[in-house]
């Protein structure tokens, strides 16, 4: 060990040896000379970015993004299978609604714990609940715009046989309201903002939970051509939850806007 000129280095109490100032221990007998935070640096918490964040603080997140993806292209599938004509497109729909329902009611039951408090209250006469009904109206106007354009797009004859399809395996007015509306309102609110939404809070900012939900969300729908309106609608979902803490208003704003969507399309008659 080099010794500046005229200093004359710490010895060992023990053994005698010169002791090296970047240990805290004698490097001879091992005898200790200092406290250990006087020699070590002072060690720092990782900076970790959001996606850090997420994948190891939150990851359920992916976990039930992931099981329903891998559910709903079960129910394509086996849509297909049952009815490769139209693509499996309506039995694909509803095998695809009770398979979500099923997804969210195991994770939801799993972690009871968090969707508990969202349940605490109603919140339906709430300054919350008003600014979204607002922005519910905004979005059916996008809506009536943006997929109207799309539907008159389409030939007449593809627009009979879709109308024809949804009639025929879903007979009733009843039971298209409860598969299209009350099923995906209360059990895809459970799943992306009361599960989904929640762990994303716990970890990163509120807005950027809102963004993230809304896109995962948007992309569960597997339809390139809706999924800018379908996003506008996760984040109009997702801040409601957020500003309100409670489940009950997303699931009417989510419940009202299918039910719009039913009667645009002409399945309420």
């Amino acid at each position: 060990m080099l010794v500046p000129h005229g200093h004359t280095p710490r010895r060992c109490q023990y053994c005698g040896q010169a002791l090296h100032p970047g240990f805290y221990f004698c490097t001879a007998c091992a005898m200790p000379h200092a406290d250990v935070e006087e020699v070590l640096p002072e060690v720092r918490p990782a900076q970790w970015d959001d996606e850090t964040r997420v994948r190891k603080l939150a990851p359920e997140v992916w976990r039930l993004f992931l099981t329903y993806v891998g559910a709903l292209l079960a129910a394509t599938v086996l849509g297909f299978a049952i009815h490769p004509a139209d693509d499996g497109g309506v039995p694909g729909l509803i095998i695809g609604v009770l398979s979500v329902a099923v997804v969210s009611t195991v994770f939801g039951w799993l972690h009871r714990d968090v969707l508990r408090p969202q349940f605490a209250g109603l919140g339906l006469l709430s300054p919350t609940m008003i600014k979204g009904l607002l922005g519910l109206a905004a979005m059916l106007l996008v809506n009536l715009l943006w997929h109207g354009a799309l539907w008159n797009l389409a030939s007449e004859e593809m627009r009979k046989d879709s109308l024809k399809d949804v009639t025929s395996l879903v007979p009733t007015t009843a039971a298209r309201v409860f598969l299209i509306c009350v099923m995906p309102a209360f059990f895809e609110e459970i799943g992306f903002r009361g599960l989904v939404q929640t762990w994303l809070m716990r970890v990163i900012a509120p807005w950027k939970a809102v963004v993230v939900s809304a896109v995962l969300f948007s992309a569960i729908h597997f339809s390139v051509l809706s999924s800018p309106y379908l996003f506008l609608v996760g984040a109009l979902l997702a801040w409601t939850r957020w500003k309100s803490g409670l489940l009950f208003p997303g699931i009417l704003l989510h419940f009202l806007h299918n039910l719009a969507v039913l009667w645009y399309g002409g399945l309420l008659r």
